[in-house]
């Protein structure tokens, strides 16, 4: 009995590694041919050609889909796994690349420098292929020939981010936001890259800004909660906290349960300050129950 136990234990484990290493391989292979794809596509167009290469893998797939409530929704933590799709979308730089930047030939105002998008052309594939360094000498050109390219700026940011240099990619997003007010990459950006330098009050006000011009984007909301559970301000955490799992959730979004996760969190917080009551008032706010 444990013989035949034991085998079947062996089998299983067999074919759970076969299942990994085959997702792997998938994983490996879609990422490269997502990484040859033409960033100077439409947005649309580009979203469609990496589908398709999910496609060759893995057949019908959900990975359009997933792509645009990524845009919408904001991108899951890096490490996240639950299908190819969104294995792709957490850890495939190219893929990351093509949600985070609003990069087409057809978006790039009229009024830019040719030789500016030329030189933003360099840095974005630079920067796809995770060679920040180079990405930011070639977008300084494009700034040089146009200090109004705002989504050249905006990539000096994620480049400066990606190195840890947070101050210089604070300073990259004010510069987007200076040129161009509504852009969601660096208004949503720069409030974040405050967090990580420990600026709570700054990225509070960042984050309230974001909501005020998308007030119908989840991540704002969620990202505010976060900010203010840091400062132990529990109701306006789970306000903001509650209110962004309830348009996730409206969206179908995969985030949902990152979003829970934060509010079981909070309330394991209250518990121990014995303040139930503040999770009981926005949790009848939203209709939300969580635990016992």
């Amino acid at each position: 009995m444990g013989r035949f136990f034991m085998t079947l234990v062996l089998a299983s484990l067999s074919s759970f590694f076969g299942i990994a290493q085959s997702l792997d391989a998938q994983y490996n292979s879609a990422c490269i041919c997502i990484s040859k794809i033409d960033l100077g596509l439409k947005k649309t167009d580009q979203y469609k050609e990496a589908t398709a290469c999910v496609e060759k893998m893995v057949g019908k797939n959900n990975m359009l889909d997933k792509l645009k409530k990524a845009e919408t929704n904001g991108l899951p933590a890096r490490g996240e796994k639950y299908a190819i799709e969104d294995l792709l979308i957490g850890n495939c730089p190219a893929v990351r690349t093509l949600v985070i930047t609003s990069y087409d030939l057809s978006a790039v105002p009229s009024s830019v420098q040719k030789k500016a998008v030329k030189y933003y052309e360099e840095g974005l594939y630079s920067y796809r292929l995770t060679n920040y360094k180079s990405a930011q000498e070639a977008l300084a050109k494009a700034i040089k020939k146009d200090p109004s390219f705002s989504m050249a700026w905006d990539l000096i940011g994620l480049s400066a981010e990606a190195q840890e240099d947070y101050r210089g990619a604070v300073r990259a997003y004010e510069k987007s936001i200076a040129e161009n007010p509504f852009g969601r990459i660096a208004l949503i950006n720069k409030p974040k890259t405050h967090e990580k330098l420990g600026q709570y009050t700054k990225a509070i006000e960042g984050y309230q800004k974001y909501i005020r011009t998308y007030p119908k984007n989840p991540e704002g909301y969620y990202r505010i909660g976060a900010a203010y559970h840091q400062r132990d301000d529990y109701e306006n955490a789970l306000d903001n906290t509650m209110k962004s799992f309830r348009i996730f959730q409206d969206n179908g979004a995969p985030f949902l349960k990152e979003a829970l996760r934060v509010i079981t969190i909070i309330r394991n917080d209250l518990t121990e300050k014995n303040r139930l009551d503040i999770f009981k008032k926005y949790s009848e706010k939203y209709n939300l129950t969580v635990g016992n």
